[in-house]
C-alpha cells in the first residue's frame, strides 16, 4: 500500500475526492445524459459503502497500480440505459423479462467512459467478471480505497465505483499537496537554556507596623537585619533561592559575586 501522507478520511480528503467526481460527472453528463436527466455522487471510503452483493464487477486499469472498478446488476444497468435513452424500441426487448440487451451494453459502455475519464487513461486495461473485483482488503477500515454511488436520472444506485488506494492517494496529492514538515522540536536542555530568567539579590529586610510606615519622612534611616558585607541570597523573581552572592563593583557599577549554589 503506499504510504499515506494524510489522515484517511479527514473532512479536506472527502471534500476533494467529491469535488473530483463531480468535476468528472459534469463532463460525462453532457455526453451521455439527455438534457432533463441528471446525476449525483454519493462518496464515501470503501469501508463505508460496500457494494450491493450480485453486482457484474468491470475493472479498468491505467498506469501504475490505478484502477477502478464498476459494479453495477442488470436492474442497475437497465434503469440507467433508461435514463440514457428515455426507453428501448419494445422490438428490443426480451419478451419475459422486458429488458433491453442494447440498452444495457450501453449503460456498461457509459460506466466504463466515466471510470477511465476518471483515471485520465486513454486505452484502459479491462478486466471482467470475479477477476476485476475488488479484493475484501479494499473494504477493510484504514484502506485508502474509496467508493461512490452514482444517482443518475432520480435512479439511486444506478452503479457503483471503487478506486484503487494508489488512486486516491495520487488525487489527494495533486489537490491537497504534500502537509509541510512539523517544525524539529529542539532538545530539551536546549530549549531550557535558552530561557531567560530575572535574578534578585536581597540586602535584608525588615518588618514594622502601619503606624511606624506611615511616620517614615525622607532621611530616615531603616537598619536592615543583616549586614550587606556578608553574603546576601539571590532568588529567582519568584522567590525560588538559588545562591548567595557578595555585593561589590565592576566597571562601575554594583554587581554581585555568586558564591554556595543551592544544589
Amino acid at each position: 500500500m503506499s504510504a499515506r501522507p494524510w489522515k484517511l478520511f479527514g473532512s479536506h480528503e472527502r471534500a476533494a475526492l467529491a469535488a473530483a467526481f463531480e468535476d468528472a460527472l459534469a463532463g460525462w453528463c453532457a455526453a451521455w445524459l439527455p438534457a432533463p436527466a441528471a446525476a449525483r455522487a454519493q462518496c464515501a471510503p470503501a469501508c463505508e459503502a460496500p457494494p450491493r452483493p450480485g453486482a457484474e464487477w468491470t475493472r479498468l486499469s491505467g498506469a501504475a497500480q490505478d484502477w477502478i472498478a464498476v459494479a453495477s446488476t442488470e436492474e442497475e444497468r437497465q434503469a440507467l440505459a433508461r435514463a440514457l435513452c428515455g426507453g428501448a424500441d419494445p422490438r428490443l426487448r426480451a419478451p419475459l423479462t422486458g429488458e433491453s440487451a442494447l440498452g444495457a451494453e450501453a449503460a456498461r459502455a457509459a460506466l466504463e467512459d466515466l471510470a477511465a475519464t476518471l483515471l485520465g487513461a486513454r486505452e484502459p486495461k479491462h478486466a471482467l467478471g470475479e477477476a476485476a473485483a475488488p479484493a475484501p482488503e479494499c473494504f477493510a477500515n484504514g484502506s485508502a480505497c474509496y467508493s461512490v454511488a452514482l444517482d443518475i436520472g432520480g435512479t439511486a444506485g444506478a452503479a457503483r465505483l471503487v478506486t484503487s488506494a494508489d488512486w486516491t492517494l495520487r488525487l489527494l496529492r495533486a489537490r491537497l499537496g504534500r502537509p509541510a514538515a512539523p517544525p524539529r522540536l529542539a532538545e530539551r536542555r536546549a530549549a531550557l537554556a535558552a530561557q531567560r530568567v530575572a535574578l534578585q539579590v536581597i540586602a535584608g529586610s525588615i518588618e514594622m507596623d502601619v503606624r511606624a510606615l506611615r511616620g517614615l519622612a525622607a532621611g530616615d534611616v531603616i537598619a536592615l537585619e543583616a549586614r550587606i558585607d556578608r553574603p546576601l541570597g539571590v532568588t529567582t523573581a519568584s522567590g525560588t533561592p538559588l545562591c548567595q552572592a557578595q555585593l561589590g563593583s565592576r566597571g562601575g557599577r554594583r554587581a554581585a559575586a555568586l558564591s554556595s549554589l543551592h544544589s
